[in-house]
């Protein structure tokens, strides 16, 4: 199973992340991503995403505005039959604050929502739409 970096995008687009894996599936396979905080810069928060995806995918809603990785985002992805992938898709919103380029890093994990660690952690960022 591999999962390709969700690319550069701007206030108001997509991040996107694929989970893909090499021959079709022939059963449902359901695997578990998490945001996890960011290691230098600074991190989406729960107001620069959509606020009905936040809540179909956390449960959490934006107020009070806090980092994205502190909304208890742990999602699982299913990969139906037949099929090869899934995207994981983040849909941004834009603001009028001046805001330094944002981002979210996700990572695949066990059944526990533990970062698995033969995999990596991958970086999606968000940049300020003027």
């Amino acid at each position: 199973m591999t999962v390709r970096r969700g690319s550069v995008s701007t206030e108001g687009e997509t991040l996107t992340w694929r989970l893909s894996v090499d021959t079709p599936t022939v059963v449902d396979l359901w695997e578990p991503v998490r945001v996890l905080p960011v290691t230098e810069g600074a991190e989406l928060s729960t107001k620069d995403v959509d606020p009905q995806w936040l809540l179909d995918s956390s449960g959490d809603v934006p107020d009070p505005e806090r980092p994205l990785s502190d909304a208890h985002l742990w999602v699982w992805l299913n990969i139906p039959p037949g099929s090869t992938g899934v995207d994981f898709v983040v849909p941004t919103v834009r603001d009028q604050v001046t805001e330094p380029t944002e981002s979210m890093r996700l990572a695949l994990t066990d059944r526990n929502a533990k970062p698995l660690p033969d995999r990596p952690v991958l970086t999606g960022t968000v940049l300020d739409k003027p």
